[in-house]
């Protein structure tokens, strides 16, 4: 009598990949999220700051404020970004970051707004599609 021989089976989880490890899963922080963090959380501290002044000059020199700007060029499109979303006035910091010192004199708030989000579109600070 021949010998019986075995079936070979073949089961799924031999072609399934590995286990991952809980590090695999977590996307890893970039410079750019820490930097934009950072943005977020002195945005916030300086309208909580600020909320309660009447002067734009005053709101201007509180340390908060003057922190985004020492943050300099790589800050430029998320003030932007954050001119678009949530109008204030960022005007002051991003003429002292550009040096871009006419943009929006003379002009009613929203037309300021307006003008250096204009700027921003050409000066390629937004991605394409963004209104």
């Amino acid at each position: 009598m021949w010998p019986i021989q075995r079936p070979r089976l073949v089961s799924p989880c031999w072609k399934a990949e590995p286990p991952r490890k809980r590090n695999d899963l977590i996307s890893p922080i970039t410079e750019g999220d820490i930097f934009e963090n950072k943005f977020k959380k002195l945005v916030k501290q300086w309208r909580a700051e600020s909320e309660h002044l009447s002067s734009v000059k005053d709101a201007m020199t509180l340390d908060s404020y003057r922190q985004i700007i020492r943050m300099g060029e790589p800050a430029i499109g998320l003030i932007l970004l954050e001119l678009k979303e949530r109008p204030h006035f960022w005007f002051g910091a991003l003429r002292e970051i550009t040096g871009e010192k006419q943009i929006g004199r003379d002009l009613t708030f929203e037309e300021a707004v307006a003008a250096w989000l204009k700027w921003g579109h050409e000066n390629d600070y937004f991605h394409e599609g963004t209104p």
